[in-house]
């Protein structure tokens, strides 16, 4: 099937490449300080508009087609180079110099128009300008060109205009919201949580070198994220949401997920169930109104909540169809994509949907998921739009859960999509709780694994079945790199920047089996070292040899085991620096008023406090605590830097979590 022909229209593309050039500055200076009448956006607007015109047509007259000319100049240096084998003399040196410096002008401009349209932010060296480049740019452009689309109804349209037309309509229908007014006494859970002094830094103007501060640390390729509302998102979001506030952990979210699922065989009224919410088209269906009456329920001033408002509401869409504009229509809900403000709106929003599910637990006919009795109480967690949330199957508490989901969706502009929400119950629950559940619930029962936050959450024993979906990300990963017309040296960066790095996220939470480790690190190595005809090439240097640092023999590789260890390592340090709910938990949950150092793994405690439990020894060889507060532990913290105290005791009955604080009175020792 051949691409269908988009009409020859240009679109406005600022290239990175220009401000190398000496008259770049002068030029936006020049047009930018001719004066505009009107408002002051309106005058801003109009200066880009310009500013973009007056660009285009600067490029055109400065540079013409860069890959013209890189083509030219490659066919000149050709000649001078021949005509210097004749000739040697001072005049064809200097012609052939002067050909090559511009030729090596236009050479890094394509390579840097080229890295910007891959969109390659991992590229150091090796593959600049070779067929690797040119093939993923047509891989991109093949899946960017649409042939045809099929409708609500399944039926398939064909047809630039007819394309365009449905996918405008369909979009339309996506960021129109319903004109209906928002119960507001759904939100009464929501206090007011804003000082006055807060309000006020809010409403500060920013200073001139702050917003130079702010622009000058953006990345060229990517958009920043101010902090404007972030200093205030800890105080206000609950617990239970970990997405976009400061401090606050996805890792931790899994691993505290993870724990609670643990205890999913234990006794319970009516068992215990877990259920994964879909929210359909979470960012786009957020309600204004909704958002401005949370803000106002928060205690944010109305010159703030004006300034959100505008933000939100000044919102129009255009839909790109085969590199084509088609329409103009303006949004009534929803938050942009890629806007700074709207990660921490969404969540502002989300706080209402924690603050009702958290409220259940003052109604004594709703009985939750089984935990420790003097640990914190959790029936949901949540990042961002991923919610999960623990209950018992009892009838009440199922119902009790889907009527406060109700109110959220009414009161929200939510909508919980219950074909691809589901719930999960224990091995060994009954067919009459799952069937209860599906009734009351209205969703699909899952088997053991359920994936959250793209972790596989699971019940009993770890398998190598359950990490099956990463081992298959490595090898489409792997597949979509061409990595048959990668130099070695992109391979290596491919290998230690990026493919390396896919993993971290997933190790600093779960520990995969070793079958499964292994399996990816040949994966790795294999790719690496490439393939020929369909077969592996011969492995020059073993694994762990590659991983020296290049001063030592080596290139700088890693051992997925390694990666794996050292988050272990890091679970306990975090674990002992920070207070979080997941650390609550597990007090609660394995050594309560004990000390965590003191405790050793039992058999059926989980497999993460497992590792914690055989790497603190280790670890806390490299922990040393400072004396402040006092309010490390006397006897099983390291605040002498001799090691715990409790090593020393002569006495062998059992030390006591007391902490140095009790043995000081005024910041000074009581004698």
């Amino acid at each position: 099937m051949t691409e269908p022909q988009a009409p020859n229209i240009k679109y406005f593309k600022f290239l990175n490449c220009w401000v190398e050039n000496p008259t770049f500055f002068d030029t936006v200076q020049s047009c930018w300080e001719i004066s505009v009448v009107g408002d002051p956006m309106w005058c801003f607007h109009q200066k880009l508009k310009r500013l973009a015109s007056n660009l285009s047509y600067w490029s055109r007259k400065e540079f013409g087609d860069i890959y013209a000319q890189v083509k030219d100049y490659e066919v000149k240096v050709k000649k001078a180079e021949e005509d210097l084998i004749l000739d040697n003399c001072e005049e064809n040196r200097s012609k052939l110099h002067r050909l090559n410096a511009e030729y090596i002008k236009f050479l890094k401009m394509e390579q840097s128009i080229l890295k910007q349209k891959t969109q390659l932010q991992w590229f150091k060296e090796g593959d600049a300008n070779t067929s690797y480049f040119h093939a993923l740019i047509r891989g991109i452009r093949r899946k960017l060109c649409i042939h045809k689309i099929q409708d609500e109804k399944g039926d398939w349209i064909q047809g630039e205009k007819e394309i365009a037309e449905a996918a405008c309509d369909h979009f339309q229908k996506i960021f129109t919201g319903e004109q209906c007014k928002v119960k507001e006494n759904y939100l009464r859970c929501i206090p007011k949580m804003i000082s006055e002094e807060q309000n006020e830094v809010l409403k500060e103007i920013p200073e001139t070198n702050e917003l130079k501060a702010v622009v000058f640390s953006m990345n060229p390729q990517l958009c920043s994220r101010p902090g404007w509302l972030t200093s205030s998102l800890p105080n206000l979001i609950s617990t239970n949401q970990s997405g976009f506030v400061k401090d606050r952990s996805i890792t931790e979210n899994i691993m505290l997920a993870q724990e609670v699922i643990h205890g999913i065989k234990k006794p319970n009224l009516g068992g215990n169930v877990v259920i994964k919410l879909d929210m359909a088209k979470a960012y786009d269906r957020v309600s204004w109104s909704f958002t401005n009456l949370v803000l106002r329920k928060m205690g944010f001033k109305e010159t703030i909540i004006d300034i959100i408002w505008r933000t939100m509401a000044n919102n129009w869409y255009s839909v790109i169809v085969n590199g084509v504009r088609h329409r103009f229509f303006h949004s009534t809900r929803g938050l942009k994509q890629g806007d700074p403000l709207a990660p921490a709106l969404f969540i502002l929003g989300a706080e209402v949907l924690s603050r009702m599910l958290n409220k259940l637990y003052h109604n004594h006919s709703f009985h939750g998921f089984h935990m420790a009795q003097n640990g914190p109480k959790i029936n949901h967690l949540s990042f961002a739009d991923d919610v999960i949330i623990f209950s018992s199957g009892k009838k009440k508490s199922l119902q009790l859960i889907m009527k406060t989901l109700s109110k959220y969706e009414k009161v929200s502009g939510q909508l919980i999509n219950k074909t691809k929400s589901h719930f999960m119950l224990s091995p060994c629950a009954s067919q009459f709780i799952a069937t209860r559940v599906t009734k009351v619930t209205g969703f699909n029962q899952e088997a053991s694994p359920i994936t959250y936050l793209g972790f596989p959450l699971h019940v009993g024993r770890q398998r190598i079945i359950f990490f099956s979906d990463l081992v298959s990300k490595v090898v489409n990963r792997i597949r979509g790199w061409h990595s048959k017309i990668i130099s070695h040296g992109g391979r290596a960066v491919l290998v230690r920047f990026f493919l390396q790095s896919l993993f971290i996220h997933l190790l600093s939470a779960i520990s995969p089996p070793t079958t499964t480790m292994k399996q990816i690190q040949s994966l790795v190595s294999d790719f690496f070292w490439g393939w020929k005809a369909d077969k592996r090439k011969y492995h020059w240097a073993s694994w762990e040899s590659l991983i020296f640092p290049y001063n030592e023999g080596g290139i700088g590789m890693r051992l997925i085991s390694d990666i794996c260890k050292a988050m272990q390592f890091k679970q306990w340090w975090v674990f002992r620096s920070k207070h979080s709910l997941w650390g609550d938990f597990l007090k609660a949950k394995y050594y309560q008023r004990a000390n965590p150092i003191s405790k050793k793994w039992d058999t059926g405690q989980s497999l993460v406090w497992k590792h914690m439990m055989r790497n603190k020894y280790v670890a806390e060889k490299q922990i040393l605590w400072l004396l402040n507060s006092g309010s490390c532990c006397f006897w099983w913290d390291d605040w002498l830097d001799v090691g715990p105290l409790s090593n020393y005791r002569i006495i062998h009955n059992r030390a006591n979590n007391i902490k140095v604080a009790d043995f000081l009175v005024n910041g000074q020792w009581n004698k």
